[in-house]
């Protein structure tokens, strides 16, 4: 056994599973008994076959400081793989039982396929992840070391150029050194094994004859098939069932090549249709959306190229747009952009748009949201065709026509303030803004901002701090607060303020406002007369609807960010004992108070931890070993190991039957896996 190969007898679960996370080393577990042909590797390392979705070439090693790595010919790319993690739980098995391993020859198949896929070790180095303490990946790096993998990842770049061009030079040399018969038998042997090459072949070769209608048809049959197919993927399983519209991308940018951008366009128009159907129906991460916009981004470039006006020809692509619900088609519509469009055609497009506005139903208050938002799609590009032709003067009069119904103040804001008009820029946020609170928050916020972004043009402070304080009062949260002392402290107001809000926090009495608005009482003197102005929108915006006080969750956060612990435990307290009681808290209150209040925080991951075994469940044990491993840390630096252990070997005792837990709280005690 090489040293190399002696580290791995050396790992612990927690070795590993800070290598790869828990729920990773959970399923590497479960994938034991798919790993064929292990072999170790001259080098050290660990060679096998896993059985998955497909059979997967993977290969494990440590380098000179114990530092493990990883390749896999698996589609999995962030981080360690699950069959990495069963080939080392399986070679430390084989170890266990004294079982003679072979080493696999330096040309093993598994070597060859990796490196062919850029799984040799200068790539891996890359894809290494780090985990910190909880298993979650370590995103953040200093400058150096970005730009030491930005150079590394430049040089296997040019290195992966390289090879590929002298693998194409090597290959022209051979077919140039061939006969004509050898090179035809070479030829046809191909189109015998794969059949789609001589497909492609004598299609093209009818195309130059100019016969294209029996094409045409085959094309349009093989998208209906292609639509009709179901579409999903489930990551965790790998497994999935994605229409490939590959053939259907080569079939029309060889129909466009050959000249019939007609065609195209017409089999575009039902490759849309049907294809726009399926996304909406189907259960995938965007993969069936990615293959119909490579069928649409060669559609796109025949648009220009056929028949149609040039007129029609942007507005066929406009209507494409937007009839795109789900945004397949980003990136594609580069095309309508064509220089070749000019004044004129943009002002033709823009006042067929604008007859399509005016025609368009206005909708109810009952209905739908995609009809506002086809009809916002519409507006949007006639905006558009007017600055493009020139017609700039007709666009604010469009959006003031238009706010009413599609609600598009921000976008008249802009334009406004593009103009200098700044007076009537405010004047439409403060309006728009009372026509939706109500029934559009979510907007009326971002015209809220709109006011304070403006407030703070002028370099009005004390507006801008009201504006803040209007948004924490609303939707109170460390984020607001934090925007609000923020502003607060520009004006020298903040210890009232801060006073005026906690007072707000424990009883829902608005400092802004009248004091009849609070529905509880303090224990605490009300605050100080309140330091901001009032600003137009103050009163018709109330609290949060469902809002409860005292806000015992914003409360903590605050004393939590202010590192006030004593307060951290008084509201925790009284959280325990109100209306809605939850447990999202729980765990940042015990790492808040870990070094001033040891004991509180033991007892809360105690009471996490047995909830998460009780639930009988090997992911909620993943979790349960969180909760006990920060246990151990204090414990430990407590000088309390003793009652750390006595503990630990309570759950053995009480929870002896549940054999995947025994095994997770193996991984707290630094055993090497091997021993267990």
């Amino acid at each position: 056994m090489s040293a190399l190969q002696t580290g791995f007898v050396e790992i612990t679960w927690d070795d590993l599973t800070t290598w790869a996370g828990s729920k990773i080393v959970s399923r590497g577990q479960s994938y034991k008994s798919k790993v064929r042909e292990l072999h170790t590797t001259p080098e050290g390392g660990l060679l096998a076959w896993v059985h998955g979705t497909e059979v997967y070439a993977t290969h494990v090693w440590l380098d000179q400081s114990g530092r493990l790595y990883s390749a896999c010919s698996c589609p999995y790319n962030w981080g360690p793989c699950k069959h990495s993690v069963a080939l080392i739980l399986v070679y430390l098995d084989a170890l266990k039982k004294k079982e003679t391993i072979c080493e696999a020859s330096p040309d093993d198949q598994r070597l060859l396929l990796l490196f062919e896929n850029g799984h040799d070790d200068n790539y891996d180095e890359l894809e290494t992840w780090d985990y910190d303490d909880d298993g979650g990946s370590e995103d953040l790096k200093d400058e150096d070391e970005r730009e030491d993998e930005e150079d590394l990842a430049h040089r296997e770049s040019r290195s992966a150029k390289t090879k590929t061009n002298q693998r194409t030079n090597a290959l022209r040399n051979v077919f140039e050194s061939m006969t004509k018969k050898d090179l035809v038998e070479f030829i046809m042997d191909l189109t015998e094994r794969y059949p789609g090459i001589g497909n492609q072949v004598l299609e093209e070769e009818q195309l130059k004859s100019g016969r294209v209608n029996k094409i045409v048809q085959s094309i349009r049959h093989e998208i209906k098939n292609l639509s009709s197919e179901p579409a999903w993927s489930d990551h965790w399983s790998d497994e999935d069932n994605i229409p490939d519209y590959s053939r259907v991308c080569q079939r029309l940018e060889s129909l466009l090549k050959s000249g019939h951008a007609d065609e195209v366009v017409h089999l575009g128009e039902d490759l849309w249709r049907l294809g726009n159907e399926q996304v909406g129906m189907s259960h995938d991460e965007g993969e069936t959306g990615e293959e119909i916009a490579r069928c649409m981004e060669i559609v796109f470039r025949a648009v220009p190229e056929s028949s149609l006006s040039p007129v029609d020809q942007m507005l066929w692509m406009i209507n494409a747009i937007i009839e795109d619900d789900y945004s397949i088609l980003e990136g594609v519509d580069d095309c309508i952009s064509d220089p070749r469009y000019n004044k004129t055609d943009w002002s033709q497009v823009a006042d067929a748009l604008l007859t399509r506005l005016d025609k368009f139903p206005k909708p109810k208050k009952q209905d739908a949201y995609s009809i506002d938002y086809k009809r916002e799609q519409i507006m949007h590009w006639a905006i558009k065709a007017l600055e493009k032709s020139g017609r700039t003067a007709e666009v604010i009069p469009l959006l003031e026509s238009e706010a009413p119904i599609t609600h598009c103040y921000s976008t008249l804001i802009d334009h406004l303030l593009s103009a200098r008009r700044k007076e009537d820029a405010q004047k439409v946020a403060v309006d728009g803004f009372r026509k939706t609170i109500n029934q559009l928050p979510g907007l009326a916020l971002n015209l809220e901002k709109k006011l304070c972004e403006m407030a703070q043009s002028d370099k009005n402070f004390p507006l801008v701090a009201a504006y803040r304080a209007l948004e924490f009062f609303h939707r109170p949260s460390l984020e607001t607060y934090r925007s609000l002392e923020k502003a607060a402290h520009a004006m020298g107001k903040w210890p009232g303020v801060r006073e005026a809000v906690i007072h707000f926090l424990e009883t829902g009495v608005r400092p802004d406002m009248p004091p009849a608005t609070g529905k509880k009482k303090s224990s605490s003197p009300p605050p100080k007369a309140w330091a901001l102005p009032a600003t137009e929108i103050s009163p018709c915006w109330e609290k949060h609807p469902n809002q409860e006080y005292p806000d015992t969750d914003t409360l903590i956060d605050i004393a939590i960010h202010e590192k006030r612990n004593d307060e951290v435990i008084h509201w925790y307290e009284i959280s325990k004992k109100g209306k809605f009681r939850g447990y999202f808290n729980d765990d940042s209150v015990a790492e808040a108070v870990q070094a001033s209040h040891p004991d509180v925080s033991l007892k809360i991951w105690q009471q996490l931890a047995e909830g998460q075994i009780n639930l009988v469940k090997p992911a909620a044990y993943r979790v349960a070993a969180n909760y006990l491993r920060k246990m151990q840390k204090i414990y430990k630096r407590l000088g309390r190991v003793d009652e750390w252990q006595a503990y630990l070997t309570g759950i053995r005792t009480q929870h002896k039957a549940k054999r995947t837990l025994m095994q997770t709280l193996d991984s707290l005690e630094g055993k090497r896996i091997i021993d267990l």
